[in-house]
């Protein structure tokens, strides 16, 4: 607001005093804006892009503001498994519901469901004095699940085998790709032309293969 002296007041000797201005700030009155994820759980294929939906409640908000992403690593590990990213998104103005992309990261590793998890840590709004946007307590973090999308494939090496009556048969039990977690096998011997127990010792026992993530499992028998 600014103050000024008419010209009937002016020659009467009325001049302005400084200061002859100041500033009104409009505050407003509405509730707040609450954001939230839509949804509490997602999934993805291993090496897909997730969308992830957020929500404005009320959407009838004349500026934007930026809200600021915390990824939490569970299963899944930001890097190998995931990108980390976008850490800030911005809402523009009289939005309902905005989506942001996430990548996951393919290998040729058989794994386990996998999870992380995305957390709103905190609104930004510029020019604001506080209170027009809050992170809602419901909904404030969604998971994120990474199905594999590798087969894993248990077999024998060699498939034949030929071998001196009296002597030792020697196979391996491999897997076709690495793999994250234990896998266990039955083998058995099953009669052809020669019989268990009389021209063959019979076995019946649970091969082991450990957790291999470089390479793919090898178990000599």
């Amino acid at each position: 607001a600014d103050l000024s002296v008419p010209p009937s007041s002016s020659s009467l000797g009325v001049q302005l005093g400084s200061p002859s201005q100041t500033e009104v700030t409009i505050t407003d009155d509405d509730g707040p804006v609450y954001v939230s994820f839509v949804s509490a759980e997602h999934k993805v294929e291993e090496g897909g892009t997730v969308g992830v939906l957020l929500k404005c409640e009320p959407a009838d908000f004349d500026f934007q503001f930026n809200v600021t992403l915390m990824f939490v690593d569970q299963e899944a590990m930001e890097g190998s498994d995931y990108i980390a990213a976008p850490e800030v998104v911005t809402i523009q103005s009289n939005t309902a519901n905005h989506m942001f992309a996430v990548e996951t990261v393919g290998d040729d590793v058989a794994e386990l469901l996998e999870r992380f998890s995305i957390k709103l840590t905190s609104i930004s709004v510029q020019d604001c004095v506080g209170g027009l946007v809050e992170i809602s307590n419901d909904l404030n973090t969604t998971f994120i699940t990474i199905e594999d999308d590798d087969e894993l494939i248990v077999s024998i090496d060699p498939t034949t085998f030929t071998v001196t009556e009296g002597g030792v048969a020697t196979f391996s039990i491999v897997t076709n790709i690495p793999h994250d977690f234990e896998v266990q096998v039955t083998l058995a011997t099953v009669n052809g032309t020669a019989t268990g127990g009389v021209d063959f010792g019979t076995i019946m026992t649970t091969i082991v293969l450990p957790p291999s993530l470089n390479t793919p499992s090898m178990a000599t028998v």
